[in-house]
């Protein structure tokens, strides 16, 4: 996925507004863009195998994408 030159400066800031949004498409391609990252610090000394964006299903990461765009992991008064 390539993101507009304009947002080069805040990758994450574009991705989260992306993964959060309405845009069904652009949220399972930054959401997979976000997987992808963490996938690739989580196995650093693993060979690298990408993640099939056919068989890639969101929910999991969009959760954590949200709680990292709240920086809180449950719920609280002031989230």
């Amino acid at each position: 996925m390539q993101q507009p030159q304009n947002s080069t400066k805040n990758p994450g800031a574009y991705h989260t507004a992306n993964a959060l949004g309405s845009d069904a498409d652009l949220a399972v391609a930054s959401t997979l863009a976000y997987a992808e990252l963490e996938s690739g610090v989580v196995s650093l000394d693993d060979s690298y195998l990408p993640i099939n964006p056919v068989n890639f299903d969101p929910t999991s990461m969009q959760i954590e994408i949200r709680y990292l765009a709240k920086r809180c992991f449950c719920q609280t008064d002031s989230s």
